[in-house]
């Protein structure tokens, strides 16, 4: 269904009408090319190194992770929650993820695995597919495929197999949810991916902004009830679950935080930095990272900023619903120090929000660009180990993604006073009378 949306022109009362399927096909040309010549020039470089250098060791042969631990997050959870015993193992998901692989062993591993990869091909193919602006079946086909089958984070949860991609899909429900106004189911949503990985908790800072608390009520309340009932279902109960996750976290802490292993694939702040200061500055071998805890401090400190500037401007200004979520998208991504590249995936919600937003800005072609390439693989340098390039570079790219939305959010807000002004000067009719380019987002209600 075609959409117009209506600009100010030059002339009093006069408008210029934007077809926002060509907007936002413009938009989506941007990514999918991106992400298109990114997985070509990556797999190319890969096979030179592997045929032409003969460096066929990893990560010379690959831009995702080893290939002999391929698919083990997937079959290593998969074991464990067999017995309901997953805590004796040193496991570190929350209850709900190991009730919720529980249900895939009543088939074999390899099938079991089968249907968790078809699944979220399938919802990720319709996701995009339905999502796809004003176009041809066979062109929305296309584009679908690119994005489900090219990119980066999508073929990293696949190598993986990680539950990553059914938080995914809960939180994709979230918004789909949300924007329809069906509150309740979309409470039920987040609270469940927030009760398998407590970070997307972050995302109920959408209704603390609309001034809906009895909501985040619920979200904390739905949570709680499905990680208690998860826990007791457990082996030990609830008490021994408290323990064992206790300990998982610690264990994962001690490894990842600490140690080069949290570092390798990473897209959080925390990995370059650590990189900087242990390996560039101290000159560390980065098989001996030592536990430093200032700068762990530090960085707790440095993250509580981040989050601060972002929160302040998310709470004073108003934006297009898309620049909210890729702001929380965002923070949850880079913020944590443990944060893996199948995190990424959680770009695609931003950028489909996006790309069917009628909002008009010069910046347009910038955030498609950066979305791009946040999708594609970038490990053409190997720093040490497997420490690539892709961690330096992803970083980077959150950072301006989020500089950028937070510049032009104050930007556009100090031109609308700008025109207010000018507007109450002349005798003219208030700019609160008109709508301002960006205040109308495709398919979202009007925020009060």
């Amino acid at each position: 269904m075609k959409q117009n949306t209506k600009v100010p022109a030059k002339k009093k009362g006069q408008y210029v009408s934007i077809k926002q399927p060509a907007a936002g096909n413009s938009k989506l040309f941007i990514v999918v090319s991106i992400v298109i010549i990114g997985f070509a020039l990556s797999v190319i470089f890969h096979y030179c190194m592997v045929y032409y250098f003969n460096l066929k060791n990893y990560p010379n042969n690959t831009f995702l992770y080893i290939p002999y631990d391929r698919f083990n997050d997937f079959y290593s959870t998969y074991k464990v929650s067999a017995n309901l015993d997953p805590y004796g193992s040193s496991a570190s998901y929350f209850p709900l993820a190991f009730i919720f692989m529980y249900l895939f062993t009543f088939f074999p591993a390899n099938f079991a695995f089968g249907i968790f990869t078809i699944t979220f091909i399938t919802f990720c193919f319709i996701y995009f597919y339905r999502n796809v602006p004003g176009l041809k079946v066979f062109q929305k086909v296309v584009f679908a495929f690119v994005l489900s089958f090219m990119s980066y984070p999508i073929l990293f949860i696949i190598d993986r197999g990680n539950l990553e991609a059914w938080i995914f899909i809960a939180i994709v429900l979230f918004i789909h949810f949300y924007q329809k106004e069906k509150h309740f189911l979309a409470i039920l949503f987040l609270s469940v991916a927030i009760a398998f990985k407590l970070y997307p908790g972050i995302l109920l800072l959408l209704y603390l902004a609309d001034k809906k608390y009895k909501f985040v009520l619920y979200a904390c309340l739905t949570t709680f009830v499905l990680s208690l009932g998860s826990a007791a279902m457990l082996h030990g109960g609830v008490a021994a679950t408290k323990e064992g996750l206790k300990a998982g976290l610690g264990s994962v802490s001690n490894v990842m935080a600490f140690g080069y292993h949290g570092v390798q694939h990473s897209t959080s702040f925390f990995a370059p930095m650590r990189l900087l200061l242990d390996y560039v500055l101290i000159r560390k071998d980065a098989l001996t990272f030592e536990n430093d805890i200032h700068f762990y401090n530090y960085y707790y400190l440095f993250a509580l900023v981040v989050f601060a500037i972002v929160a302040i401007i998310f709470f004073a200004y108003r934006m297009p619903l898309w620049k909210r979520v890729a702001l929380l998208v965002l923070l949850y991504i880079s913020l944590p120090q443990i944060s893996f590249d199948y995190k990424l995936i959680s770009i695609s919600i931003p950028l489909v929000l996006f790309i069917t937003s009628t909002e008009v800005s010069k910046f347009n072609p910038y955030y498609a660009v950066l979305f791009g390439l946040i999708l594609i693989p970038k490990d053409y340098y190997v720093i040490v180990v497997d420490i690539t390039s892709n961690i330096i570079i992803n970083p980077v790219l959150i950072f301006l993604l989020i500089l950028l939305i937070l510049t032009d959010t104050l930007k556009f807000s100090k031109r609308k006073k700008s025109m207010q002004r000018v507007e109450v000067g002349t005798g003219t009719p208030t700019m609160k009378k008109k709508q301002l380019p960006g205040d109308k987002v495709s398919g979202i209600r009007k925020l009060k």
